[in-house]
Parts: structure tokens; sequence; C-alpha cells
């Protein structure tokens, strides 16, 4: 036991022997350069501000300066108060193209990791991508660049809200961005446009969507009242209960309930505007039946169909009076000319005589015309009647028929039979009257024996 204790106690003096270190003397410290120094314990050291480094020239005291450039780079600089090597402000200690740790601008650090697109910032000592620009797969890409990756040209980034968006006029359709007024017209037709302060497709003024959901126009319906009306020629006197004017209109086929409207209101579909035209559609509301207006005349509220028609005929009497007139041509010097006096027009079977019209023969004047009268006939001047059978003649078929014989009755009236109205018919392109059948004659007993007792 005795020896162990002897061999630890050796091991432990070989040990410590070993590593004293050397003493130099004091003229030895300058194999380390001239910033070399003796110290009191026998060592060497380099002056403040120089450290030891390895040279060409073997170990030796070097600037700090010298030392951090030797190991990091030209921008390399030492911090004493730390007593370490760090590089320049805005540098940053990365391994160079040969693998070397080195200090480089931050700037070009940054553009290696994030692109050009890239800046760095000292203060915190990061690589942050340039205004305007985001990290896309590790790089800087344009924030426009990448919202029209995603949506299209038309697109931007709004930095505000940080995310894409449609530049104005435009929105997402399909995941792009598309010009609004053309979505909105593939939507609800050509008369349909975007509104960008309630961000949604509206159509057009006087437009309105369907149930189809297309932009039509837009149809005013306006109530009317029938003030008078004509149905057999479809004329009407209408007025307005939007403004209040009065028209005279004529309407085409459709509209065969109307005469259940007169001093009652129709509906009338003005179109895009509120004045009443030609094609406006009349909606005969309680029947379910429409009309066009074909024509239309805007008249005082006084005006009467009535009234029109009086105007109607006096125009033309004047026409037919100016048409039977003889209208010279006027000559050059303007000489007095003297008007004919105008030609009577007859009825046809007839002829002028002086300035009278007379019937041709076997014609007899009724009703300011010429019938012919059949055989057997002799003209009359009557209401009703234009010409009657001769005695002992009675008209059958528009025509006089001898009286036939029959069988003697007795009777005890002398009763006539009542007359029929005449009525006229054609004949050989003429038209006679039929006159009504005569009282038959009564047969006597005398009468009777005569025809066999001859």
């Amino acid at each position: 036991m005795k020896y162990l204790y002897i061999a630890i106690i050796g091991l432990l003096t070989s040990f410590y022997i070993n590593n004293i270190p050397q003493t130099l003397a004091f003229g030895e410290c300058d194999q380390y350069g001239v910033m070399a120094k003796y110290n009191y314990d026998g060592t060497c050291s380099c002056t403040y501000g120089w450290k030891f480094d390895n040279t060409p020239f073997g170990k030796r005291c070097v600037s700090t300066y010298d030392y951090c450039r030797n190991r990091m780079g030209v921008m390399a600089t030492y911090d004493s108060l730390y007593d370490k090597c760090e590089c320049l402000a805005g540098y940053v200690l990365k391994r160079d193209m040969f693998g070397d740790l080195s200090c480089m601008s931050g700037e070009g650090a940054c553009h290696d990791q994030l692109g050009i697109h890239s800046s760095y910032q000292s203060f915190n000592d990061k690589c942050v991508c340039d205004y305007g620009y985001s990290i896309v797969n590790g790089k800087c890409v344009d924030l426009d660049q990448q919202c029209w990756n995603q949506l299209g040209y038309d697109s931007s980034y709004n930095v505000l809200y940080d995310t894409c968006e449609c530049n104005s006029g435009y929105i997402i359709d399909g995941g792009q961005c598309k010009n609004a007024d053309i979505v909105c017209r593939n939507e609800h037709g050509y008369y349909s446009s975007y509104n960008s302060l309630i961000k949604k497709c509206e159509c057009d003024d006087d437009y309105t969507l369907d149930e189809y959901g297309e932009c039509v126009e837009k149809q005013h319906n306006v109530y009317f009242r029938v003030i008078e009306l004509d149905d057999d020629n479809n004329e009407a006197i209408i007025k307005s209960d939007y403004d209040g004017s009065y028209y005279h209109v004529s309407y085409g086929l459709g509209c065969l309930s109307f005469w259940r409207y007169e001093d009652k209101q129709i509906v009338v579909n003005l179109g895009t505007d509120y004045s009443l035209d030609t094609w406006d559609k009349i909606v005969l509301q309680d029947n379910n039946q429409t009309c066009n207006i074909v024509t239309k005349e805007r008249v005082y509220s006084g005006f009467s169909l009535k009234e029109e028609d009086e105007e109607l005929a006096e125009e033309e009497e004047e026409e037919e009076i100016i048409n039977n007139y003889y209208v010279p041509t006027p000559t050059q010097n303007f000489e007095e000319v003297t008007v004919p006096a105008p030609i009577p027009s007859c009825p046809p079977n007839s002829t002028l005589i002086g300035d009278t019209c007379t019937c041709n023969e076997d014609y007899t004047s009724f009703n300011d015309a010429c019938f012919k009268m059949p055989a057997n006939a002799h003209a009359v001047i009557s209401t009703t009647d234009a010409w009657e059978c001769d005695d002992g003649f009675i008209e059958e078929e528009n025509g006089c028929i001898p009286e036939p014989v029959s069988a003697p009755t007795v009777t005890s009236s002398s009763s006539k039979s009542e007359s029929s109205i005449h009525s006229l018919e054609n004949e050989s392109d003429s038209l006679i009257v039929k006159a009504s059948p005569k009282p038959e004659k009564k047969w006597g007993w005398d009468r009777f024996w005569s025809l066999f007792f001859k």
C-alpha cells in the first residue's frame, strides 16, 4: 500500500513539471517581432493592440486589425471590448466562393440569398425584401407580378390590405380580373353595366331585368280613360291619367272586347317614354287582350268622333265639288277666264236632258236611282215602291204575271191583304223594286158562270 502512494505522487510530480511554461530569457521575445514583450513570469506577449498570429515568417505579433482581416477579410475589424473580430457595419460574415468565412456586403449577401430586390437591415442583421416585393419560394418577387400570376395583368397589390385585387373597372370572374362592364353584359345583356359604388351589375337607365335575367326596355304602363268609342271603325277618344291629354286614336286587331271599356280605364304601354306614340300597345286588362295603336292625334277636350265624321263628310263634299269643276291652267298674261258651270252627275240607266237627269225607257226613278220595271208594270210615286203591276197582274219573282183562275169563293167581307215592305234585287245589271202583291179580287157568281157558259 505504501508503494502505491509513492507511485501516485511520482506521476503527479511528472505532469506538473512537463506543463510548467518554459521560461525564456529577456532577449528571446524578439523572435516574435518588435511588438513582442517579455513578461516577469518569463513568458512573451504582444503589446496592447497586437496579437500573436501565424505569418509566412512564423509566429509574430501583428495588429488586431490585421489579425481579424487575416481571418475574416479586409472588411473585418477588432472589437477590443469583447476581444473578438467582427465585420464592419453593413457587412456580414459569409463564406466566399472558396468556402472561406469572409466579411462581405450585407446587400450582396441578401442578393445572393433573396435576389436583387432585397436589402440588408444592419440594426437587426436581417435580409428583407424591398418595398413592393414579397418572399415567394425563397426569393423576393414583385407583388404586382405575384398578383399578375394569380389574377392576370389587370390586377395589382394593395399594400394597405396586403392582398391582391383587381384594378379599377375590373372584377374577378372565373379566377381572373376581367372588364366589369363586359362581365355584366355577358350575364345580363348589352344594356347592363357595372356600378362600382355598390359593386354589382345593374341595368342601364330605362331598362330593367326580365324573368330571364336580361336587361330589357322598361315599359311605362299608364292608365287612359275611354271618353268615346267607335268600335265599328276601331277608333276611340282617350284621356291620359298621367298628363290629362286627350288623343284620337285608331287601333289594330286584337282588342275584341274594346266595347266593354267605354267610359272605363284601359292600360297603354308607352314603352320607354311617357308620350303616346304609334305602335304603343293597348292592354284590355280585364280581358287579357292587346292591340297596337295604328294612328294617333292629340285633340282638345271637347273633340268628338261625331264632329270628325261631319267634318269628313264636308271635306268629301268640297272635294267632290272641286273635282267636278273645270280649273283652267293660268296663262302667262293672267287673263280673266270664265269657269263653266259644273256638269251634273247622272246615275246609271239615265240620260242628261238639259240640266235634268231622266231615267231611260223601261226604267223608273226611285231614291235618286233608276230601276228597271218588268213587263206589265207601271211607275208609281211612293216612298216604298218604284213600280206596281198593271190591273189583272200580280207580282211574282220580281215580275208581273196574270192573275190565276180559281174556284169562286163567297166571303162576307172585302178585306184587303196588307202590303209588305218592298225589297230591291238585281236583275240584268239593274235593280228592280219588288212591289207587294195587290189584294186578290173576290169572285162572284156572275163571274163564275161566265167562265163555263160563255
